[in-house]
């Protein structure tokens, strides 16, 4: 029969106790690495979100007419866009599977879904000839070449108004799914309006959408 002294006993436990303490380690080690990795995933969410609401609101701010392709860096992802937010899932985490990330649009663009909205900013312009030229010698209307009167501005606004209102309502029922292989094409057009004494004055429209391949 085996016996084992104070000695024995005391060094069995420490050996015991050492085991318990090498596998906590071990178990802690593997937790924390599990929570890293999703935190990280979440974390590359969160800035692929907020990049593209930031190139959204600092298109909004050019003073001139100006177009930008944006590419997406984070393939493994849902993008999805509304005039309101920006959001990013991922089905790849380890303690959830799918992580989520979101931004807020400091501004309201104009987002072609196939339905409604428009590509470009000659899409745009065609649009408002379809909508006002009443002549038919123009497949455009509202670019600097070929400007409303002042006194359609009004009607002109609420036109436009109305359209983002319409684009508006239907991406918060379904957003826009972006493809993260073809880039978002973001434009800030300008509409312009000729006054009386030949100035001209304008206003802009925000136009987001995903490039055709």
């Amino acid at each position: 029969m085996l016996r084992l002294n104070n000695d024995g006993i005391i060094s069995w436990l420490l050996s015991q106790l050492a085991l318990l303490l090498a596998a906590a380690i071990l178990i802690a080690s593997i937790a924390s690495i599990t929570f890293y990795n999703d935190w990280q995933k979440e974390a590359e969410a969160k800035r692929l979100a907020l990049n593209l609401a930031s190139e959204i609101a600092s298109m909004d701010l050019k003073t001139y007419p100006n177009s930008t392709l944006y590419w997406i860096d984070l393939k493994k992802a849902s993008i999805y866009l509304s005039t309101e937010y920006v959001r990013v899932i991922r089905y790849d985490g380890n303690i959830h599977k799918k992580l989520f990330a979101t931004a807020t649009l400091l501004v309201k663009p104009s987002i072609y879904n196939g339905s409604v909205g428009w590509r470009n900013g000659d899409d745009l312009y065609s649009s408002l000839c379809q909508k006002f030229c009443k002549n038919g010698d123009s497949s455009k209307m509202g670019d600097a070449e070929n400007p409303f009167s002042y006194d359609e501005k009004p009607e002109v606004e609420n036109y436009i108004a109305s359209e983002l209102n319409r684009i508006s309502k239907e991406l918060a029922i379904r957003p826009l799914r972006i493809d993260p292989n073809r880039p978002l094409y973001i434009e800030k057009a300008y509409i312009y309006f000729k006054k009386d004494d030949g100035t001209l004055d304008r206003i802009g429209v925000l136009i987001v959408s995903q490039v055709k391949t």
